[in-house]
């Protein structure tokens, strides 16, 4: 079975590797697995998406498992090269000796990131920690990471074999991939065959919105059309199980008739993070059960970063500080203000609308009318516009941090925009400090921004 493997490895290098590639590859191709193939890639910097302001980042998986198919990318064949968006699996080769499980864990994490940013209706990742003499499974996903024991290759290469036909299915549900985003042609759709059976069409596919982080929401969203030519939002999230539903406040506005906060079309509830974690107790310390939606949602415009005009971006700014105070009227608290939470209202024949609109109920509570016990809490919401007190974690989140949160994103714009569509580059040094993952840093950096004129 193990020819040309090895049995004690001196080196990471192409002689460990290519092996593996061979033996990978007669698994899949006896398997009739003919839309998969495992590809060297330890030589090939594979791009990250990035923003503008970021530095262009790379990195170079030994070996990539590569697939094709409706779920995955526009291109319906086998890339030349190693590319994320066509990553079934991300493997990583050490030797017995050079093995570090902690760093290769970490190292093997970036690439299943990269693979969720690149495939956005990624639901887990698969990825593997390969010797010479053993393999381990992982599967990252919202919860984090779980992965298995060792498996001994030589003892058990059965168990080799049914663990890369696992991480190889034809199946694309069971590679994580949700199937209600889907490739037909040179367009991308969302069907939901459990729902309405209506097929919309996504007008930006390669341009969702997205969060980067593998652990937490995962929320990703995009903009969707009707055979009507109407324009939707729609966005997938993986709720804590014990928050309030985002769709119960999105129905309490649309029956409030709020003029300055999105509603909501329709919603449903997919399934629940420990249904992909079979065996898995969800009683344990260190997990979080979470619930898989999606919410359809008319769709307003574009963020308020993308301002055509000064005035425009005052008039939105003044509505979604609007839309604060119409949601504490029938007592919401948003607690999540942010850049891209403020859209642009754009519809044509908006009915006693405005400018701006306040959107995302992920984070919001409800309030006593009589008396509001809401801890601050510095995980709610965005680093960024987070109040000053709620980075301490003092008192409550009440809606004086909701004004402070408006401020610091209408600070943002001020600073990183020169006028509209002209932005700043690279991020001022004190906007960078707000985004850090060091808490200290962005705590330090907004008290110089309140209070020293010189910051």
């Amino acid at each position: 079975m193990w020819n040309d493997v090895p049995d004690e490895a001196e080196s990471e290098d192409v002689t460990l590797y290519r092996p593996f590639v061979v033996h990978i590859n007669a698994i899949l191709l006896h398997f009739q697995l003919i839309n998969r193939s495992a590809v060297l890639s330890h030589g090939t910097n594979i791009p990250h998406l990035h923003e503008p302001y970021e530095t262009k980042i790379t990195s170079k998986p030994d070996i990539c498992l590569l697939a094709y198919g409706p779920g995955f990318a526009k291109a319906q064949k086998i890339p030349d090269k190693a590319t994320y968006d066509h990553c079934a699996a991300p493997i990583e080769v050490k030797t017995e000796k050079g093995l570090k499980e902690s760093k290769d864990r970490k190292q093997l994490a970036v690439y299943a990131r990269e693979c969720f940013v690149q495939q956005p209706n990624r639901r887990f990742v698969y990825g593997l920690l390969l010797t010479e003499k053993r393999v381990q499974v992982y599967q990252f996903d919202r919860g984090g990471v779980w992965y298995s024991k060792w498996y001994d290759i030589r003892i058990m290469a059965s168990t080799f074999v049914e663990i890369i036909l696992g991480i190889a299915s034809s199946d694309e549900t069971h590679l994580g991939l949700d199937t209600r985003i889907f490739w037909d042609g040179d367009r991308r759709y969302f069907e939901d065959p459990g729902a309405v059976n209506i097929r919309y069409t996504i007008s930006h596919p390669d341009r969702p919105f997205r969060r980067r982080t593998i652990r937490g929401r995962g929320t990703t969203c995009w903009t969707v059309t009707d055979l009507s030519g109407k324009e939707y939002m729609l966005k997938f999230s993986w709720k804590s199980k014990d928050r309030v539903g985002e769709w119960d406040y999105l129905q309490r506005i649309k029956n409030a008739n709020l003029k300055h906060v999105g509603i909501m079309e329709s919603y449903r509830k997919i399934e629940q993070l420990s249904s992909i974690r079979p065996g898995v107790s969800v009683n344990h310390e260190d997990f979080t059960e979470r619930e898989y939606y999606y919410t359809l949602q008319p769709f307003y415009g574009p963020p308020i970063e993308k301002f055509t005009s000064v005035l425009q971006l005052y008039r939105a700014f003044r509505d979604a500080i609007s839309g604060v105070m119409e949601l504490l009227r029938i007592g919401i608290l948003h607690r999540d203000i942010s850049l891209r939470n403020i859209l642009l209202d754009r519809r044509e024949g908006k009915d006693g609308g405005g400018w701006g609109i306040l959107i995302d109920f992920d984070m919001a509570i409800s309030l006593d009318r009589n008396e509001s016990q809401v801890k601050t809490d510095f995980r709610t919401g965005t680093r960024a516009f987070q109040s000053y007190k709620v980075l301490h974690g003092l008192g409550v989140h009440d809606h004086l941090d909701e004004l402070e949160s408006c401020f610091y994103v209408f600070s943002w714009l001020v600073f990183t925009f020169r006028g509209p569509r002209v932005s700043v580059h690279p991020l001022p040094h004190y906007l960078e400090a707000w985004e850090s993952g060091d808490m200290e840093a962005t705590r330090n950096s907004k008290r110089a921004f309140l209070t020293d004129a010189s910051a």
